[in-house]
């Protein structure tokens, strides 16, 4: 075992080095894939004013015998700067909201992740818009991509495409308003940037944590190589780049709606560069621990006595 052990540890240093080699080549190239000239941009901070909104759901989930019961908590905030300080923060619909209860019956495995992914998403929009609605932030941040993921598209015939199409329109919504939508992603897992660069043993993230050096980003790139379904049903241009603030974490993907690459540059940059070794916004850091749930919360639809699943209750274990 320690054998292996000594040889997948050699394995991955190769492979890191692999990777910082490929990087430093990459930098050196012309790229045309891109949407603009130059492959590295630095970043610039700015003083911002205004109200940065954001959004967040936790989720837990418990599978029995015909249902699959997700319990929700989603929570947005509305932290309102004057130049770079935070003055105040109001949160939607409340500091600590009641949860949800959500019942799907009839779906087989693969239905069952996609289902809980659509509950999610569907709470986290609507709550968006109705937070832009009440406060009107200049900008509102989605954790996450900013736009499904293409396994969360259920077959047409699935009984969940109902609940697909209204997360679609709840997105339109959103992209309608007048607040300025960006998402960002800290653990990125896509292969956009080197699929284009022919690299197959690294994802994005992991070859621009050698490519940028801090308070630089990538150039923007159209979402996808091709338009991908969902965002045809979307019907927007998606954009996106990477970016590092800090020396000390991984790059950021940001995702975003504008042609104004810099101006979501500084924004993000400058809302995200507020800790040493964590570059995140603060109103999403915020979102996510007052929409985190307790594990202890599920107990409650336990002592309902629903069939549990055999596998859960083998009598020999």
């Amino acid at each position: 075992m320690f054998e292996q052990l000594d040889d997948i540890v050699l394995h991955l240093h190769e492979l890191e080095t692999k990777i910082r080699e490929s990087a430093n080549n990459v930098r050196k190239q012309k790229h045309n894939f891109g949407l603009e000239e130059e492959l590295v941009h630095a970043l610039s901070p700015m003083k911002f004013d205004g109200g940065v909104g954001a959004v967040d759901a936790g989720v837990l989930a418990r599978e029995v015998q015909g249902y699959d019961v997700v319990l929700t908590k989603t929570v947005g905030v509305n932290f309102v700067y004057n130049e770079s300080k935070l003055v105040l923060a109001n949160y939607y619909p409340s500091v600590s909201p009641t949860n949800k209860l959500h019942v799907q019956s009839s779906l087989n495995e693969h239905e069952i992740l996609i289902s809980r992914n659509l509950i999610r998403l569907n709470e986290e929009i609507k709550n968006a818009i109705e937070l832009i609605e009440r406060f009107k932030p200049e900008v509102v941040l989605i954790d996450g991509s900013l736009v499904p993921l293409p396994n969360d598209r259920p077959e047409e015939k699935s009984n969940l495409f109902d609940l697909y199409q209204e997360l679609i329109l709840n997105y339109k919504k959103l992209f309608a308003t007048k607040s300025l939508i960006i998402g960002i992603t800290k653990d990125s897992r896509s292969k956009r940037f080197v699929n284009s660069v022919g690299i197959d043993f690294a994802n994005d993230t992991k070859l621009m944590n050698y490519l940028l050096n801090e308070d630089e980003r990538s150039f923007a790139m159209a979402y996808s190589e091709k338009p991908t379904q969902i965002t045809k049903d979307l019907e927007n241009e998606i954009y996106c780049f990477y970016m590092r603030p800090l020396e000390n974490d991984l790059p950021l993907r940001v995702e975003f709606l504008t042609k104004d690459f810099d101006k979501v540059a500084s924004i993000v940059y400058s809302l995200s560069k507020i800790s040493r070794s964590f570059a995140y916004p603060a109103a999403l850091i915020e979102a996510d621990l007052r929409a985190a749930l307790n594990p202890l919360e599920m107990e409650r639809f336990d002592r309902l006595n629903l069939t549990p699943l055999r596998r859960n209750n083998r009598p020999f274990r």
